[in-house]
């Protein structure tokens, strides 16, 4: 029997907590993204409800092993 997954368990994810969203934590998040299917969360400690996504997890097909 399968059981079904919500779609954030079959991704990946990088909460951030302590950094600021600036263009330099984007560049390496997109590339994070394009090499690994990496996505972002900016995570709100206090009230985790409030919690932004940043960049969407992509899933890939293929592992990339290199």
């Amino acid at each position: 029997m399968q059981v079904g997954v919500p779609h954030f368990a079959q991704n990946y994810y990088l909460a951030n907590v302590t950094l600021k969203w600036n263009s330099a934590l984007e560049q390496e998040l997109r590339m994070l993204s394009t090499l690994h299917g990496i996505g972002g969360i900016l995570l709100s400690v206090s009230n985790p409800l409030e919690s932004e996504l940043q960049l969407p997890a992509k899933k890939r097909p293929e592992i990339d092993w290199q």
